[in-house]
């Protein structure tokens, strides 16, 4: 399931969580600053 999530500078962003296989846990992905914000 797509989660949105808030950036820092107001956007916001659909995303899948990484496949398992990528690094071998799953993660969810971040911006590149590494700055997101959860949604409420």
């Amino acid at each position: 399931m797509p989660v949105t999530r808030l950036l820092a500078d107001g956007s916001d962003m659909a995303f899948e969580p990484m496949p398992a296989t990528f690094s071998g846990v799953a993660e969810p992905l971040q911006a590149p600053d590494g700055k997101w914000i959860d949604l409420p």
